[in-house]
């Protein structure tokens, strides 16, 4: 009985709004009330969209009909109806969602009239008044609808589903308009953006990129988000979702405008916990290690071996294992882990260990560098708490008898910051031995002789 009950709404509500929308355009067809009434399906609730749309379509409204000797009297002797909302699942592909273009939906509400103040000044949708703001006038509601636990409570009597017993409104509340601010260089805030949102999630770290999602929040270029505050003070953060406060008694807005007050940190910042994330490095954007970090089956940046470095990396006291890279490229004139550390770069607190650097090429180049760790390190670059053990420097048999600077660490020499201990440099595999090697244990320093 009950699902013959649901199925025949189901066919009501469709006829319903498919006799609606052709009445809406051509005012000579006739609604199927008497038929309805003659079935007994006297009782009908209808759910007005009020400037909204259903499915997309607008001047629709949903009416559910129904038959009184279908339902149980309740205490007072009056049959108890229990409704569904139109999107209901129940309702399976008749049903239908309700939205509204810059609104979001609020609830159904039994009673709805235009938006005034105390001396009936038409109001806007956030109670402002309408000859201030220029908006249109709002709406406020009562009456709003509990679909699990009210119920229809209808009394003996004679009805026509022509005639609504009741109507449902839908409350519609508009995105709240969220202004951004960040700090200018005189220490005040300026704003920099603002959005039209139900609410604003906060960034949150990705952990398969290493890069923090922004989410709502507006992106600033060459800065990374560090948090977002209530006040300008920034003694109130935002840890979790934030919306606007929502009048549900009247299915109004009690908010119209929310600042945030964001801070940034100088650089595009990653949170490094795995050797995948460090791989996609780019030469400028700085690194927070949080693990550390295996290398074994993934490749080493090619843009790092060979490019300069202008970033930061903050290892944490983490460890960089298991490395391989080989330098294959006649074009580079500098390389190693880093081709170059160039000025302002940092790389502090990170052990490198059985770290393998082969020089296969770039001997056609004139007067090329080359380290383990980098080939060039600029005095304004800083290097600190950097250790190297158990590693390899390989040096081609082939490459070409011209002027070369090769360190054991760093090419130019500069080895400040850094300890090693257990570093070999060797020839490669095959090698015609053409080249003698000649480590300082001291400096790092290496001497090529190239042999007739």
């Amino acid at each position: 009985m009950i699902r013959t009950n649901k199925k025949k709404l189901t066919l009501l509500l469709i006829s319903a709004i498919a006799l609606i929308a052709i009445l809406t355009g051509c005012s000579q067809w006739e609604l199927p009330y008497e038929d309805l009434d003659r079935d007994g399906y006297t009782v009908s609730v209808r759910f007005d969209p009020c400037g909204g749309a259903f499915a997309n379509t607008e001047n629709v409204q949903v009416v559910d009909v129904f038959k009184l000797g279908d339902y149980k009297k309740d205490t007072s002797g009056n049959y108890s109806i229990s409704l569904i909302t139109p999107d209901d699942s129940r309702r399976g592909d008749r049903a239908f969602s309700v939205s509204k273009n810059g609104c979001f939906f609020a609830g159904w509400y039994r009673e709805c009239s235009l938006r005034t103040d105390a001396s009936g000044n038409p109001l806007d949708c956030y109670g402002n008044l309408t000859s201030e703001s220029g908006l249109e006038q709002g709406y406020t509601y009562s009456g709003l609808w509990n679909f699990e636990t009210d119920a229809l409570s209808v009394p003996e009597g004679n009805y026509s589903s022509e005639t609504p017993y009741m109507t449902l409104y839908a409350a519609w509340i508009p995105y709240f308009n969220f202004e951004f601010y960040v700090k200018n260089a005189s220490g005040s805030f300026e704003l920099y953006d603002s959005d039209q949102l139900v609410s604003l999630a906060i960034p949150e770290w990705n952990m398969e990129t290493g890069k923090i999602d922004m989410k709502d929040f507006p992106e600033i270029d060459g800065k990374t988000f560090r948090g977002a505050y209530l006040d300008p003070e920034m003694t109130k953060p935002i840890t979790d979702t934030l919306s606007g406060e929502i009048d549900y008694e009247h299915g109004i807005s009690a908010t119209e405008k929310i600042a945030v007050y964001t801070e940034f940190a100088d650089g595009e910042w990653y949170r490094i916990t795995n050797a995948k994330q460090f791989a996609a490095t780019k030469l400028s954007a700085c690194y927070y290690i949080e693990a550390d970090l295996d290398f074994t089956g993934v490749n080493w940046s090619a843009a790092l071996a060979g490019g300069s470095f202008t970033g930061k990396i903050y290892g944490n006291g983490h460890k960089f294992s298991n490395i391989s890279f080989i330098q294959a490229d006649n074009s580079k004139t500098n390389g190693g882990l880093f081709g170059a550390v160039a000025q302002g770069a940092v790389i502090k607190d990170i052990a490198f260990e059985n770290v393998t650097y082969t020089l296969g090429a770039g001997s056609r180049m004139q007067a090329p560098v080359f380290g383990l760790l980098c080939g060039t390190l600029s005095e304004d670059a800083l290097i600190e708490k950097v250790s190297i053990t158990s590693s390899e420097f390989i040096i081609s048999g082939d490459i070409y008898p011209q002027e070369y600077t090769l360190g054991t660490l760093v090419g130019n020499g500069d080895n400040r910051g850094i300890d090693f201990s257990g570093i070999k440099v060797s020839l490669s595999e095959g090698s015609d031995s053409k080249i003698s090697i000649k480590t300082n244990s001291e400096t790092g320093e290496i001497t090529l002789t190239f042999l007739n």
